[in-house]
């Protein structure tokens, strides 16, 4: 789990977070902005990772998907 917060908020949900994101201290206004902001900064980072990841699953899970329908398909024809 990840935790997105303030120092309040992270120190009493800490021990049930793997990673933490801390969001600066400043007023109720700009918090929403700091938070915005560091989610995109980190979509940005991790999206290449997560995408190659299931880029690869797929091509293997489309890949069995084909040569069950082509074995099916043969199946028919005799």
């Amino acid at each position: 789990m990840i935790l997105i917060s303030d120092d309040n908020g992270i120190n009493l949900a800490d021990q049930h977070a793997d990673h933490v994101i801390r969001l600066p201290d400043s007023d109720n206004i700009s918090v929403p902005i700091f938070a915005a902001i560091l989610l995109l900064l980190w979509a940005f980072y991790v999206a290449p990772v997560w995408a190659r990841s299931l880029t690869s699953r797929a091509t293997s899970r489309s890949q069995r998907w084909l040569s069950n329908r082509a074995l099916k398909e043969v199946g028919h024809m005799v």
